[in-house]
């Protein structure tokens, strides 16, 4: 986090905000810069909504801040994890490209990851 830190004073490049959104988004990032990562992790997960912090991780991706990116990621799986496949295509916007008969199939297949599904 230190190296991360060092890397974001040392630039001296201007980021043009478009929105107030971005501005929001931005100061949560500067934020887990300036926290303890373990303090921030504890808490972090369960205050965002999933897209939060699926536009969080975009930005911290741009911005190169792994330490963050990867909190992010441990906070989305935990978020998901759990959860029915319908949940998590409509979460992450993806289209079930199987067909009613494969499904059917598939479930038979791996059953066992279809047990202990929460209800969305």
């Amino acid at each position: 986090m230190a190296e991360e830190s060092s890397q974001a004073s040392s630039s001296s490049k201007m980021i043009t905000l478009k929105s107030s959104d971005e501005g929001k988004h931005l100061a949560i990032v500067i934020e887990f810069i300036k926290k303890n990562k373990k303090e921030y992790d504890a808490e972090f997960g369960t205050e965002r909504s999933i897209v939060d912090m699926m536009v969080l991780l975009l930005a911290a991706n741009y911005l190169n801040v792994s330490s963050f990116s990867e909190c992010l990621c441990q906070a989305l799986a935990k978020r998901i994890e759990n959860k029915s496949p319908e949940f998590v295509f409509k979460v992450f916007n993806v289209e079930n490209d199987y067909s009613p008969e494969e499904e059917v199939e598939l479930r038979k297949e791996v059953a066992w990851a279809f047990e202990g599904i929460d209800r969305d």
